[in-house]
């Protein structure tokens, strides 16, 4: 939804295994966000980056994980690991 309040965040990785733009991004299999672009980083050969928007009341604290993981129907998603939601 392009009208709800959301945050940018971005990861890079060495291989995005099929991952697609509008792609979900959960925590704990509850979507919390969808990948918004993935660009490959020419000033960092082998690397792309992928920019994530989560919900505005979600706090990703520093060391937390984005994890590119398939469903059970093989569609790649990321998922985060390290967040708190208590």
């Amino acid at each position: 939804n392009m009208f709800k309040a959301a945050n940018s965040y971005t990861a890079s990785y060495t291989n995005v295994a099929g991952l697609q733009v509008s792609a979900p991004v959960t925590l704990n299999g509850f979507k919390v966000g969808q990948v918004r672009d993935i660009r490959y980083e020419y000033e960092n050969p082998g690397h792309v980056r992928v920019e994530m928007s989560l919900d505005k009341e979600l706090r990703v604290p520093q060391g937390s994980k984005a994890v590119i993981e398939a469903d059970i129907l093989g569609t790649a998603q990321v998922a985060l690991h390290g967040v708190n939601t208590v």
